[in-house]
Protein backbone atom coordinates (compact mmCIF):
# COMPACT_ATOMS: atom_id res chain seq x y z
CA UNK A 1 0.00 0.00 0.00
CA UNK A 2 3.11 2.45 0.69
CA UNK A 3 4.39 1.78 -2.62
CA UNK A 4 0.60 2.75 -3.97
CA UNK A 5 1.03 5.92 -2.44
CA UNK A 6 4.18 6.90 -3.26
CA UNK A 7 3.12 6.13 -7.13
CA UNK A 8 0.09 8.49 -6.83
CA UNK A 9 2.32 11.02 -5.61
CA UNK A 10 4.57 10.60 -8.23
CA UNK A 11 2.03 10.52 -10.75
CA UNK A 12 0.11 13.67 -9.21
CA UNK A 13 2.61 16.26 -10.68
CA UNK A 14 2.41 15.05 -14.08
CA UNK A 15 -1.10 14.56 -14.21
CA UNK A 16 -1.62 18.03 -12.41
CA UNK A 17 0.93 19.78 -15.66
CA UNK A 18 -1.18 17.24 -18.49
CA UNK A 19 -4.39 19.57 -16.92
CA UNK A 20 -2.89 22.32 -17.22
CA UNK A 21 -1.59 22.40 -20.88
CA UNK A 22 -5.22 21.23 -21.66
CA UNK A 23 -7.05 24.36 -20.12
CA UNK A 24 -4.16 26.07 -21.74
CA UNK A 25 -4.16 24.49 -25.31
CA UNK A 26 -8.55 25.18 -24.82
CA UNK A 27 -8.20 28.86 -24.17
CA UNK A 28 -5.70 29.27 -26.82
CA UNK A 29 -8.80 28.12 -29.27
CA UNK A 30 -11.20 30.97 -28.21
CA UNK A 31 -11.83 33.65 -30.14
CA UNK A 32 -10.09 36.78 -29.10
CA UNK A 33 -12.20 39.91 -28.27
CA UNK A 34 -11.61 42.86 -30.71
CA UNK A 35 -11.50 46.06 -28.85
CA UNK A 36 -14.67 44.63 -26.64
CA UNK A 37 -16.95 42.41 -28.34
CA UNK A 38 -17.13 43.24 -31.80
CA UNK A 39 -19.91 41.49 -34.44
CA UNK A 40 -18.44 40.58 -37.93
CA UNK A 41 -20.41 42.56 -40.62
CA UNK A 42 -21.25 41.05 -43.88
CA UNK A 43 -20.61 42.90 -47.00
CA UNK A 44 -21.15 42.61 -50.79
CA UNK A 45 -18.74 43.59 -53.52
CA UNK A 46 -19.38 46.12 -55.81
CA UNK A 47 -16.26 47.03 -57.71
CA UNK A 48 -12.78 46.04 -57.50
CA UNK A 49 -10.50 47.05 -60.18
CA UNK A 50 -6.98 48.23 -60.76
CA UNK A 51 -8.02 50.97 -62.70
CA UNK A 52 -9.92 53.76 -62.55
CA UNK A 53 -9.75 57.65 -62.92
CA UNK A 54 -10.03 58.15 -59.62
CA UNK A 55 -6.55 59.10 -58.41
CA UNK A 56 -6.32 60.65 -54.24
CA UNK A 57 -5.59 58.13 -52.40
CA UNK A 58 -8.72 57.91 -49.54
CA UNK A 59 -11.59 56.33 -48.04
CA UNK A 60 -14.93 57.35 -48.48
CA UNK A 61 -18.37 56.56 -46.97
CA UNK A 62 -21.65 57.16 -49.39
CA UNK A 63 -24.82 57.21 -47.97
CA UNK A 64 -27.19 58.81 -51.08
CA UNK A 65 -27.69 58.30 -54.36
CA UNK A 66 -26.09 61.78 -55.29
CA UNK A 67 -22.80 61.09 -53.86
CA UNK A 68 -22.84 58.03 -55.28
CA UNK A 69 -23.40 58.88 -58.97
CA UNK A 70 -20.38 61.66 -59.03
CA UNK A 71 -18.25 59.13 -57.58
CA UNK A 72 -19.39 57.11 -59.97
CA UNK A 73 -18.68 58.98 -62.76
CA UNK A 74 -15.76 60.14 -61.62
CA UNK A 75 -14.39 56.52 -61.78
CA UNK A 76 -14.99 56.13 -65.34
CA UNK A 77 -14.52 59.90 -66.46
CA UNK A 78 -11.29 58.48 -68.96
CA UNK A 79 -13.20 55.33 -70.16
CA UNK A 80 -15.47 55.51 -73.34
CA UNK A 81 -17.54 52.92 -72.18
CA UNK A 82 -19.21 53.30 -69.05
CA UNK A 83 -20.50 50.23 -67.04
CA UNK A 84 -24.19 51.24 -65.97
CA UNK A 85 -24.65 52.49 -62.21
CA UNK A 86 -25.44 49.93 -59.37
CA UNK A 87 -28.75 50.24 -58.04
CA UNK A 88 -28.40 50.31 -54.46
CA UNK A 89 -30.89 51.36 -51.54
CA UNK A 90 -29.58 54.00 -49.42
CA UNK A 91 -32.64 53.81 -47.44
CA UNK A 92 -31.41 50.33 -46.43
CA UNK A 93 -27.67 49.82 -47.56
CA UNK A 94 -24.11 52.04 -47.14
CA UNK A 95 -21.39 52.12 -49.71
CA UNK A 96 -17.41 51.75 -48.88
CA UNK A 97 -15.05 53.07 -51.07
CA UNK A 98 -11.15 52.47 -50.46
CA UNK A 99 -8.67 54.02 -53.23
CA UNK A 100 -4.67 53.09 -52.91
CA UNK A 101 -4.24 56.35 -55.38
CA UNK A 102 -2.35 56.81 -58.51
CA UNK A 103 0.66 54.47 -58.81
CA UNK A 104 3.64 54.23 -61.53
CA UNK A 105 2.89 50.59 -61.94
CA UNK A 106 1.22 47.39 -61.84
CA UNK A 107 1.82 45.40 -58.93
CA UNK A 108 -0.77 47.42 -56.10
CA UNK A 109 -3.70 46.15 -54.98
CA UNK A 110 -6.54 47.58 -51.93
CA UNK A 111 -8.81 45.33 -50.11
CA UNK A 112 -11.42 45.40 -47.59
CA UNK A 113 -10.85 42.18 -45.62
CA UNK A 114 -13.06 42.63 -42.66
CA UNK A 115 -15.81 45.06 -41.04
CA UNK A 116 -16.72 44.45 -37.13
CA UNK A 117 -19.48 46.30 -35.73
CA UNK A 118 -18.59 47.35 -32.15
CA UNK A 119 -20.66 49.82 -29.61
CA UNK A 120 -19.62 52.48 -30.99
CA UNK A 121 -18.42 52.81 -34.57
CA UNK A 122 -17.86 50.03 -37.41
CA UNK A 123 -14.17 49.12 -37.61
CA UNK A 124 -13.00 48.64 -41.48
CA UNK A 125 -10.33 46.32 -42.03
CA UNK A 126 -8.28 47.21 -45.57
CA UNK A 127 -5.09 46.19 -46.91
CA UNK A 128 -2.80 47.94 -49.73
CA UNK A 129 -0.43 46.28 -51.20
CA UNK A 130 2.76 46.72 -53.24
CA UNK A 131 4.90 45.24 -55.59
CA UNK A 132 8.35 43.94 -53.98
CA UNK A 133 11.10 43.80 -55.98
CA UNK A 134 11.40 40.64 -57.53
CA UNK A 135 7.89 41.35 -58.89
CA UNK A 136 7.94 41.88 -62.45
CA UNK A 137 5.80 44.93 -63.26
CA UNK A 138 4.50 47.15 -66.71
CA UNK A 139 5.35 51.07 -66.46
CA UNK A 140 1.32 51.55 -66.37
CA UNK A 141 -0.40 54.09 -64.23
CA UNK A 142 -3.08 52.18 -62.08
CA UNK A 143 -5.21 53.45 -59.34
CA UNK A 144 -6.36 50.36 -57.29
CA UNK A 145 -9.86 50.52 -55.34
CA UNK A 146 -12.40 48.05 -53.35
CA UNK A 147 -16.27 49.26 -53.20
CA UNK A 148 -18.51 47.54 -51.30
CA UNK A 149 -21.71 47.71 -49.66
CA UNK A 150 -22.93 46.57 -45.91
CA UNK A 151 -26.18 47.47 -44.22
CA UNK A 152 -27.11 51.19 -43.62
CA UNK A 153 -25.63 51.87 -40.47
CA UNK A 154 -25.51 55.48 -39.05
CA UNK A 155 -22.22 54.65 -36.88
CA UNK A 156 -18.62 56.40 -37.35
CA UNK A 157 -16.92 54.38 -40.17
CA UNK A 158 -12.96 53.84 -38.85
CA UNK A 159 -10.69 52.62 -41.47
CA UNK A 160 -7.62 50.94 -40.31
CA UNK A 161 -5.61 49.97 -43.27
CA UNK A 162 -2.54 47.79 -43.41
CA UNK A 163 0.20 48.52 -45.65
CA UNK A 164 2.18 44.96 -47.36
CA UNK A 165 4.63 44.38 -49.56
CA UNK A 166 3.65 41.35 -51.89
CA UNK A 167 7.22 39.15 -52.59
CA UNK A 168 6.84 37.52 -56.34
CA UNK A 169 8.80 34.67 -57.41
Amino acid sequence: MKHFTKLAAAMTLPYALFLALIVLFCLALLPSPVKGEADSVCFLSVLKVSDSSHTQEENIVINDNGQWQSLWQTLFTNTSEKPPLPDIDFSRRTIIAVFQGEQATTGYQISIEEALETENALEVNVKAFSPGKRCVLLGKVTRPLHIVEIEKTQKEIVFHVKRRIRNCG
